[in-house]
């Protein structure tokens, strides 16, 4: 059996067994916080939120119309991770370069697996960025032609609208306009009409911020820089040990050895997919030494950079097996983790804690409020999941994000009952303050086997 005829049977069976890990994860994984929290947008379509742009709310929205159970927040956002390897794959063979170690590289990787299954602004961040980056590689490789520079523009556009990070791209298209100082075509092609046509289709969002005074762009702003200090150990480590993971120790040694080397085939697309994929890391990366970084934030570096390393798989057969091999293991412990809990890991330490045991944790919280009083959270995340779990009957006022806009001085003491994440120190304080009466603490365990998976106090007057 030839090489090629071998890895077209790895790649189908990777695809396949990949899939169906990652259609039964989405309907069985009990919905996150997140998701309910993004849920909640999708019954009021804006054109903005607080801490996003619209596009995941409009995905929502879509699924529940299309689709039952959980799939009705995941349903669109699995079909967006699928429909981003046809992208992957389209510009791949666009460069003429072996498509099948990439794609089952891609496929297998921690990104695609947890970006297909929780809905998350990445999903469709990744899946516009992926075709921006195939039309612009059709401009740069094929002939220019303007509906493709306006594809691209538009595919950028959507990705602004998706999340804010998609902004490094214009910091990338700054940078590339200088390295095509002698090639008026790719200025215009690859920088002008795509930048042009971007801000055209992102402007929406743009409108909604100028008109409410730029909160979201200043609630991220201050979310990425609001812990500054310098402990390394605590957040330049963790970033960089995640970025391993989630990329692999083999292709960040490869991308790091292919922006060093010179090429003297197709140098603009080589260029493009390097710029494209290097500048979040040189944004996050310094900041990282100061402040938390978010593993995610490098997301859209993700497919760009395997396109740009792709041609390596095929020169070097070791490369090939040892980082198939690298992903098959990751892809491994994760399905074993998510489905039989194989380590036996703290809750604090366990990522797959986070996604584990919502909709029991609402249900013990529903069971257990007192009748008759207003809900008050301190955490979006608890707002998120007992609206959603409640079949939307429990709407509260969240001091966190505003999930309903209201203030607890305004309130009776005896009309409201606070749920916090244990040891709700700040919903305990409350109560001291405003309390006339007994203070009533309910304590709530929500436990695996003998783990602890996380803990939640009901507070309230009697």
């Amino acid at each position: 059996m030839n090489r090629e005829k071998m890895l077209k049977i790895i790649l189908v069976i990777t695809i396949i067994a990949a899939a169906a890990f990652v259609i039964y994860a989405s309907i069985t994984l009990d919905i996150h916080p997140d998701e309910a929290y993004y849920f909640s947008w999708s019954e009021y379509p804006k054109a903005g939120y607080l801490d996003h742009p619209p596009m995941i709310a409009y995905m929502i929205g879509l699924s529940r119309l299309l689709f039952d159970g959980n799939l009705n927040i995941r349903g669109i956002n699995l079909l967006l991770a699928m429909a981003t390897l046809l992208f992957l794959f389209y510009s791949i063979k666009t460069l003429n370069r072996d498509i099948y170690a990439p794609i089952i590289i891609s496929v297998l990787s921690p990104l695609f697996i947890t970006g297909a299954v929780i809905t998350t602004p990445d999903t469709p961040l990744i899946f516009f960025v992926s075709a921006y980056i195939f039309f612009s590689l059709k401009n740069l490789i094929d002939r220019q032609r303007i509906t493709t520079s306006i594809l691209s523009g538009i595919m950028l556009g959507l990705a602004l609208l998706s999340k804010y990070t998609a902004f490094s791209i214009y910091l990338s298209l700054f940078v590339l306009y200088f390295l095509f100082k002698n090639r008026a075509g790719y200025r215009l092609h690859i920088i002008i009409i795509p930048l042009i046509t971007s801000l055209i289709v992102y402007s929406p969002n743009l409108i909604y911020n100028i008109t409410n005074g730029y909160r979201s762009y200043i609630f991220q702003l201050s979310h990425a820089t609001s812990s500054f200090s310098f402990e390394p150990i605590k957040t330049f480590v963790p970033f960089i040990l995640s970025q391993i993971f989630i990329f692999s120790p083999f292709a960040i040694i490869i991308f790091i050895k292919k922006i060093f080397k010179r090429e003297d085939e197709n140098i603009e697309a080589q260029q493009f997919l390097a710029i494209i994929s290097l500048v979040p890391f040189i944004i996050l990366i310094p900041l990282s030494i100061f402040t938390h970084i978010e593993p995610n934030w490098t997301a859209l570096a993700f497919f760009p950079l395997v396109i740009l390393i792709s041609d390596e798989f095929s020169k070097k057969n070791i490369l090939l097996v040892s980082s198939a091999l690298y992903q098959y293991i990751i892809f491994i412990l994760i399905f074993l983790q998510v489905t039989f809990s194989i380590i036996p890991l703290k809750a604090e330490i366990d990522p797959l804690s986070q996604i584990r045991y919502w909709k029991k944790t609402s249900e013990m919280i529903i069971q257990n409020l007192p009748p008759e009083k207003k809900v008050v959270t301190f955490r979006y995340q608890l707002s998120s999941i007992l609206y959603y779990y409640s079949n939307r009957k429990i709407t509260s006022i969240c001091l966190d994000r505003r999930f309903i806009n209201g203030e607890i001085g305004l309130m009776e003491a005896k009309d409201w009952v606070m749920v916090d994440f244990f040891p709700a120190k700040t919903a305990y304080e409350v109560a001291l303050n405003v309390c006339q009466t007994q203070i009533k603490r309910i304590p709530l365990v929500i436990s695996e086997n003998i783990n602890i998976i996380r803990r939640v106090d009901i507070i309230y007057c009697e």
